[in-house]
C-alpha cells in the first residue's frame, strides 16, 4: 500500500488515460444509456469520442445542451448544422484541452490534451461518409500525413472511415475507381 492507504496497483492504473469510442448512429436516443453506463463504471473514461451523433434523416436539430454530460467538457463538429453526421468528444473537466483544426477533410475534430509536463495527446475523431467524393478521400489521406509529420508525443485517431475492404496486410483499400493507399 501507498502512504495514503491506496492499493499500489490501483494507484498505477489511475495514471492511465481511459478512452471510449462509439459510432452512435443517433446519440439523441442513446444518451440515457450512455449516462447509465458512465455511472456504472468504477473508473469512468477520461475521453468519449462519438461519430454519427446525429440521425441520418431528421427535420430538427438537437441543441448542444441535450448532449451535455456532467463532469465533461463537450467539443463538437456539425452538431447544430444540417451538414454531416456530427462528431462529439467529451473530455473530463480536469483535463486541459485545446481544439485545433487543420486540413480540408469534411468531418473531423482534433483536440490537443495536456498530459504530463510537455506531453500532449493529439486526439482526432473522423467520420468519412461511404459516399465521400475522391477529393475528400484525398483530404483524409493528407490529414493523416499532416498528423504524422507533426510528430506529436502521443497520437490517437478514432472514427468511422467506411473503408470496408481494407486489406490490413498490405495497408490498401480499393476505392470505386482506384486503390486508396
Amino acid at each position: 500500500e501507498t502512504r495514503d492507504g491506496k492499493n499500489q496497483k490501483q494507484s498505477k492504473t489511475s495514471d492511465k488515460l481511459k478512452v471510449w469510442y462509439l459510432n452512435a448512429d443517433n446519440l439523441h436516443n442513446k444518451i440515457t444509456e450512455l449516462n447509465s453506463r458512465l455511472h456504472s463504471e468504477d473508473t469512468p473514461p477520461h475521453i468519449i469520442a462519438i461519430t454519427e451523433a446525429k440521425p441520418k434523416n431528421s427535420r430538427f436539430l438537437c441543441t448542444l445542451s441535450e448532449y451535455n454530460i456532467d463532469g465533461y467538457q463537450l467539443f463538437h463538429k456539425n452538431i447544430n448544422q444540417t451538414v454531416g453526421r456530427g462528431i462529439l468528444i467529451y473530455v473530463a473537466k480536469n483535463l486541459e484541452v485545446n481544439e485545433t483544426e487543420e486540413g480540408d477533410f469534411q468531418e473531423y475534430l482534433k483536440l490537443e490534451i495536456k498530459l504530463h509536463k510537455d506531453d500532449k495527446l493529439c486526439l482526432v475523431c473522423c467520420y468519412r461518409s461511404p459516399n465521400s467524393p475522391m477529393d475528400n478521400n484525398s483530404n483524409l489521406i493528407n490529414l493523416f500525413q499532416e498528423l504524422a509529420d507533426s510528430n506529436p508525443s502521443h497520437l490517437l485517431i478514432v472514427g468511422d472511415f467506411n473503408y470496408g475492404a481494407i486489406d490490413w496486410n498490405s495497408g490498401n483499400s480499393p476505392g470505386p475507381d482506384t486503390a486508396q493507399d
